[in-house]
């Protein structure tokens, strides 16, 4: 027996939200787990026509580090609010909880490591 192709919305914001989950490289269960909302709900936003997202936009939008005009809109550029991966949020968490002299040893460190890799691309690019 053939299964039926479900055919996806073309609501714009179900499509914005989408985008920024894929981009972000997140998925719409970790979306749905952040939420509280039962599983599936994504599911139905995408196939079934379901508006439900709209009652809870705002969070939806922090969530993705987007304004709500762009989710519901489109108008406003969607990086208006900048979005920290992962491993941004972890190392924030890790430098605070450090003491003072711990933080400043880490900020030297990453300094240093951001030199290097500059100077090992200048080294390959002399080598070429």
């Amino acid at each position: 027996m053939r299964e039926a192709i479900r055919k996806m919305t073309d609501d714009p914001v179900v499509l914005r939200i989408m985008d920024q989950l894929e981009m972000q490289g997140k998925t719409g269960k970790e979306l749905e787990k952040h939420l509280g909302f039962s599983n599936g709900t994504i599911s139905a936003w995408k196939f079934a026509n379901v508006k439900s997202y709209r009652k809870r936009i705002d969070e939806i939008a922090e969530y993705l580090g987007v304004t709500r005009e762009y989710l519901l809109e489109g108008t406003e550029d969607n990086h208006s609010r900048e979005v920290m991966t992962p491993t941004e949020v972890k190392l924030i968490q890790l430098f605070r909880g450090m003491g003072n002299a711990q933080q400043r040893h880490y900020m030297e460190l990453g300094e240093f490591l951001r030199n290097l890799s500059r100077y090992e691309r200048t080294e390959a690019e002399v080598s070429i």
